[in-house]
This record gives structure tokens, C-alpha cells and sequence, in this order.
């Protein structure tokens, strides 16, 4: 496991967002469609944690990574019970920050509970 995975449709959004998450440990992969994400967990690549506009992207995460956090970045009226977190638009940098670093304690604990040793 390990890192961020970004999914976010608009490819100037997902450019921005990596940015302002750069230099975080495990790196961050930023993808601006579902399709070439889900095609990256299907391929078998591990997340801490996934900020994604698709709820679909998020049930496949709940599936190949146990331990990952999930971030919702959407306008009202997607399903909440998809994400750990919903981080509603529009939504400012101070916002973001402060939901990724809750999302990062939830993923930290999680893996804690699957593997005591780490």
C-alpha cells in the first residue's frame, strides 16, 4: 500500500489537487478519468487513501484496498455512503487540507488495525 490516489474529471482540477499534494509520503498519482483508475486497481495498485469524484471509483477502492480512506470531491446529491469523507464543491484549499489530513489519520489507523506490527 501507499500513497494518493487523485481521480478527478477535469484535468485542470486533478493537476491542481496533485500539486497541493505533492511531496506527501508514498507520492501521489493523479488520474482524470474513472476509467484509467479503475484500470489501475484492477492492475493491482494499493492506496492509503483516494479523493475521487466517482463513487464507483470508491466501491472498487473499498474492495482491492481494505485499509484506504476515501474522499468524495463532489456537488451535492452523489452518495455519501460511498466515502469515508465528502468534501462538497466548491471547496477551498484550507477545506482540502484539513479533510486530507483527517482522511490520512482514519487510512494510518485502519492499517494499524489490519497489521498490529505496523
Amino acid at each position: 500500500m501507499g500513497g494518493i490516489l487523485v481521480v478527478e474529471a477535469d484535468p485542470s482540477v486533478c493537476a491542481l489537487l496533485v500539486a497541493l499534494l505533492d511531496g506527501r509520503p508514498g507520492g501521489v498519482t493523479g488520474r482524470a478519468d474513472s476509467t484509467a483508475a479503475l484500470a489501475l486497481l484492477r492492475e493491482g495498485a494499493r492506496f492509503d487513501l483516494v479523493l475521487s469524484d466517482d463513487p464507483e471509483v470508491l466501491r472498487a477502492v473499498r474492495e482491492s484496498s481494505p485499509g484506504a480512506a476515501t474522499v468524495l470531491t463532489a456537488a451535492a446529491g452523489l452518495p455519501e455512503e460511498e466515502a469515508d469523507a465528502v468534501l462538497p464543491r466548491p471547496f477551498g484549499i484550507e477545506g482540502f487540507r484539513q479533510t486530507v489530513e483527517k482522511a490520512e489519520s482514519l487510512s494510518r489507523a485502519r492499517r494499524a488495525a489490519l497489521d498490529p506490527r505496523s
